[in-house]
């Protein structure tokens, strides 16, 4: 990369022009990209697995309020002629609580995998990469699940399917998470190496995307349940809860940017370890070479 330039060649071969070509190269990369210590990248992801927690437990208390029914069905009023009754309504916590596990746990997982299970902790690339793909499918997955359950809701409820901004907001996330999916896979099967380096940054790009989009998805979703619920005032329990699960998914946000945005400093060298020869060599069984993992 022309970015990285080798201190010793360019002062030898341009001198004060290089040394100056050096710093202009140095501040333009760290203009771009800021680098991380792998100490400092397991602390964060201590605080994004205690982020995870923090947040599951507010959305399921922000479910179990009053006016917010918990998962039970919602009774709604059939009218007609001759009599009123009543029937049940899938409860719309089912569409919300999974779809937030499809972005704020899964998909957030697949995106920072790579740099703090493989890179922080060691895990082998090819299970990280499998981990990954899982990940993604397992969020896809989930989302499909959340829009069977938004379609039940709506129609046993008597709603249009497009009346709101998070209707929209919410085929769009379809749509880009279906095509990020079927681009992933052609990305995990292509077997040219060079074409996969040339496509990773459009992948990560669009990955960055699609998680930004679902997460903002799902924030519209509460301002649009809030406005459904039967709340006394402004600062009602549900209103201040909605308030408290929307900062704590955009911490996760930043945690899961800061990790995947971020780059090795490279304070820290790979550890050695020893592996002992495979027979058929001229050395004996029981000796051992030192080897440095990447």
């Amino acid at each position: 990369s022309p970015l990285r330039i080798p201190k010793e060649l360019a002062w030898k071969q341009r001198g004060n022009a290089g040394r100056r070509e050096l710093k202009y190269a140095r501040d333009l990369e760290l203009s771009f990209t800021m680098k991380l210590g792998i100490v400092v990248v397991k602390r964060l992801r201590w605080l994004l697995n205690v982020m995870y927690i923090v947040f599951t437990g507010s959305l399921f208390y922000w479910y179990q309020q009053d006016s917010n029914h918990w998962f039970r069905y919602e009774p709604k009023d059939d009218f007609n002629d001759e009599y009123t009754h009543q029937h049940n309504v899938v409860s719309v916590n089912w569409h919300s609580v999974v779809a937030w596990a499809a972005f704020i746990i899964c998909m957030s997982e697949a995106l920072v995998t790579y740099r703090t299970w493989e890179k922080a902790y060691g895990l082998a690339h090819s299970i990280a990469k499998d981990f990954h793909a899982s990940a993604n499918w397992a969020a896809t997955s989930l989302l499909v699940v959340a829009m069977i359950f938004a379609r039940e809701h709506k129609h046993w409820a008597g709603h249009d399917y497009t009346y709101s901004p998070h209707s929209w907001m919410g085929i769009m996330t379809c749509v880009l998470t279906g095509t990020q999916m079927v681009g992933g896979m052609a990305f995990y099967l292509a077997g040219n190496g060079e074409l996969k380096r040339e496509l990773l940054p459009y992948h990560k790009l669009y990955g960055l995307a699609t998680y930004a989009t679902g997460i903002n998805a799902c924030l519209m979703g509460i301002i649009q349940h809030l406005s459904l619920l039967d709340c006394q005032n402004q600062y009602c329990k549900e209103h201040i809860w909605s308030d408290i699960i929307a900062i704590e998914a955009e911490l996760i946000v930043i945690l899961v940017f800061a990790l995947v945005l971020t780059e090795d400093d490279g304070s820290e060298m790979p550890q050695e370890e020893h592996v002992p020869l495979k027979v058929g060599t001229s050395m004996p069984v029981n000796t051992y070479v030192s080897v440095t993992t990447e």
